[in-house]
């Protein structure tokens, strides 16, 4: 085996993980050189559990990747007498750091804004998390010299318990997805100077306690505002809808809102044109239930826990009770795994013409849910699964229809990744097939 190439011992010590890797390199000198080349030996570096042992690891695999680019994670929220150690290993690897994620006590931010003040240029993403204290960092704002100006590639900022700039940033003018958090039981102005700060954000995450607006936004910062594409917030429930009746946020295409009150919800959707589709569906951890303009594209999302509609409990993101709302929602897509909490949530008086039933329990055969869905002027009916293709029994379909109402007997059906097995005559009499796949 001492014969190999090394092009093959490369490949053999691909298949290595970290721990492994390690190991061999215990073995020769040799070894060691070709474990400490491998790309993840040194390119990752997570440090969570900080010793003696893992600080010194951690500075082994970065001088290992030599002028590579590497990420760098630093998980440790309490005070601890080797965060400085391992602070001062960004300033060996900032040069060449494509991603930076901290999480650490406030205590080390004077510290950590020192070592910020070289130049980043391959950094893409950077994350700086002092929340673990319970308060924001106020004693010193984020330095306007940030990376010295230099981090041309850097497109994400994530800003948790930090003071911003009070300024211009040359470092991240080019950022355009922006998360700023203050603790969830923690109030805190809209930054005025955040579009100054991220000239170029077009995602903008906000979460928070609440959030005061004492005065109106100037010209500028509301016309940027109104250029985002996505805006994501999280505040007391009551306190999301500041974001829909305070600030130009209407012509957002899309805005996402956790554990939100009816009030906020109705604010949300007022921002609609015309009719309504709807979607309830699992994205985990949370249900979202989705509002979007037919017309227009844009969409009001909510996140909820999956424990509020539990038990048949009407949760406040279902607002289709509202007089005029029904009349407006013309389309609704469910998740199979949901579709008995919207049998109890839908009114039967529903002007719904197209069902999307989404099968998202990975199974290849559907089983279709017996809940009664009342739609009497349903007109489309289709099936999506979610990954491989899967199966409905043709029976198991036309009883479900009929579920629909007395008067869905004209629908045409659509399906993805969905056929149909068995009586085809009597699924032909009973559908008007677009694209169906029979068995």
């Amino acid at each position: 085996m001492e014969r190999l190439p090394n092009e093959l011992w490369a490949e053999i010590f691909s298949f290595l993980d970290l721990p492994a890797l390690t190991v061999a390199s215990h073995v020769d000198r040799h070894r060691r050189a070709m474990a400490f080349d491998q790309p993840q030996f040194w390119r990752d570096i997570d440090i969570s559990r900080p010793s003696p042992s893992i600080v010194h690891w951690a500075e082994r695999r970065i001088h290992a990747g030599a002028d590579r680019p590497i990420s760098l994670a630093i998980n440790v929220p309490e005070q601890h007498p080797l965060v400085e150690p391992l602070l001062r290993l960004i300033s060996l690897s900032l040069h060449r750091m494509r991603s930076l994620r901290l999480c650490i006590s406030g205590i080390y931010f004077p510290s950590l804004c020192d070592l910020l003040c070289a130049p980043a240029p391959l950094l893409a993403h950077l994350r700086i998390d002092v929340s673990a204290d319970g308060r924001v960092s106020t004693d010193i704002p984020l330095p306007t010299s940030i990376f010295h100006g230099a981090s041309p590639l850097l497109r994400e900022v994530e800003l948790d318990s930090v003071t911003l700039p009070t300024g211009a940033v040359s470092a991240f003018q080019s950022v355009d997805l922006v998360r700023v958090a203050v603790p969830e039981d923690a109030w805190h102005e809209f930054p005025s100077q955040l579009f100054d700060i991220f000239p170029a954000v077009r995602s903008l995450y906000m979460y928070g306690g609440g959030l005061l607006i004492k005065e109106p936004l100037t010209p500028s910062a509301s016309a940027a505002f109104a250029q985002l594409d996505f805006l994501d917030v999280g505040y007391y429930e009551t306190k999301n809808i500041v974001f829909y009746r305070q600030l130009p946020t209407a012509s957002i295409r899309e805005i996402v809102a956790s554990h939100s009150d009816k009030d906020t919800v109705r604010a949300a959707v007022a921002q609609l044109d015309g009719s309504i589709y709807m979607v309830f569906a699992k994205v985990d951890p949370d249900i979202r239930v989705i509002y979007s303009s037919v017309t227009t594209g844009k969409a009001r999302a909510f996140a909820e826990d999956y424990s509020d509609f539990e038990g048949e409990r009407y949760n406040s993101a279902f607002i289709l009770g509202d007089p005029g709302f029904l009349e407006r929602l013309v389309a609704l897509r469910v998740s199979l795994s949901l579709y008995s909490i919207v049998c109890h949530t839908v009114p039967s008086s529903n002007r719904i013409t197209t069902l999307i039933l989404y099968v998202d329990d990975g199974s290849s055969g559907i089983r279709l849910p017996t809940a009664r869905l009342h739609c009497p002027e349903i007109r489309t009916l289709e099936l999506r699964a979610s990954g491989a293709v899967a199966a409905v029994d043709a029976d198991d379909l036309i009883a479900f229809s009929l579920r629909l109402g007395p008067h869905a007997h004209d629908v045409a059906l659509e399906l993805d990744r969905v056929i149909v097995q068995g009586d085809q005559v009597r699924l032909a009499s009973r559908f008007t097939l677009t694209g169906v796949q029979c068995v």
